[in-house]
């Protein structure tokens, strides 16, 4: 149920979404999306940068570091899917990150 405020205390029933390749991630606001939304660009470029300064090569990130600013971004829950073909992972629970490292 949304407040009269627009704010969605449960995640399941929100109607604000980003996509982003095969995740989606949910807020419980208007102001959280936007805010995720316009911080995520440079967030990604300035995290990247630091990842590819400090281990001299280039890194492919995004999901992790997207992952860690809707944490910090998101502060009445926690819900990101991942869609692949048919089926629907839920993140919310428990996820692990892993890396293919590609050597030319």
């Amino acid at each position: 149920m949304k407040t009269i405020r627009g704010i969605y205390y449960n995640l399941n029933e929100t109607e604000y979404t980003f996509d982003y390749e095969n995740f989606t991630f949910y807020f419980s606001s208007q102001n959280y999306l936007e805010k995720f939304k316009t911080t995520y660009p440079l967030y990604l470029k300035d995290e990247t940068l630091k990842l590819r300064s400090k281990y001299k090569c280039h890194i492919y990130a995004d999901i992790m570091l997207l992952l860690n600013l809707y944490k910090d971004t998101e502060k009445r829950g926690y819900k990101v899917t991942y869609t692949d073909k048919d089926r629907v992972l839920d993140l919310s629970k428990d996820y692990m990150i892993t890396f293919n490292l590609k050597i030319k």
